[in-house]
């Protein structure tokens, strides 16, 4: 599966001048803010110093964006299974606790290579980045794309579409919800065959 990420310059500068970063996408979204991007790629336990990407202090790698991410993932799939004829309790035992699951979520973002863009340190590279980070760099850039565009819920559902975290059309009911990409249906596949991703 082919990488979403598209970066202009190596990832090492990604917290330098932001004018260098205009064709670095996510998904085909492109920042306006290109430091939200670099603190998403770097891995939680970096560096064990705060580092200051564009004048704000990160001291917890991209976990804040991650915590973000994570509430905003929950209200897109939520919001799209509101028309649904499934009970709460149903989706949130079935496709909606699979789908939001470390395992999946991280399965995701090794399967789209998001790990060749991590930004990590010499000695963070010889120990071996698991699933855990990658479900928070997964959330983390969910998040970035959340606040870059000012809370676009469109914009962060047809993202979270493309990387098949979408509610099943089954489980949407007949009334077409916001919120819901006009590709699914192709993209709908990836989450058939989720198991041969992770």
């Amino acid at each position: 599966m082919p990488t979403i990420l598209t970066l202009s310059v190596d990832r090492s500068t990604l917290a330098g001048n932001p004018d260098s970063h205009a064709l670095d996408t996510f998904a085909d979204y492109r920042f306006e803010d290109p430091f939200l991007l670099a603190e998403a790629l770097h891995a939680f336990g970096d560096d064990p110093p705060p580092r200051n990407i564009n004048n704000q202090v990160v001291v917890d790698g991209n976990k804040r964006l991650a915590w973000v991410g994570d509430s905003v993932i929950d209200l897109i799939l939520r919001s799209q299974c509101y028309y649904g004829p499934q009970s709460r309790g149903k989706a949130s035992e079935g496709w909606y606790r699979s789908m939001t699951e470390n395992k999946w979520l991280g399965g995701l973002g090794f399967a789209f290579q998001i790990d060749d863009h991590w930004i990590v340190s010499a000695w963070k590279r010889s120990v071996d980045l698991d699933n855990r980070q990658m479900t928070d760099t997964v959330e983390a850039l969910i998040g970035a794309v959340w606040l870059d565009s000012v809370g676009n819920a469109e914009e962060v559902a047809r993202i979270m579409c493309v990387m098949g975290l979408i509610c099943p059309a089954e489980h949407r009911g007949p009334i077409r919800p916001p919120m819901v990409a006009e590709s699914e249906n192709a993209l709908l596949v990836k989450i058939v065959r989720r198991h041969t991703i992770i």
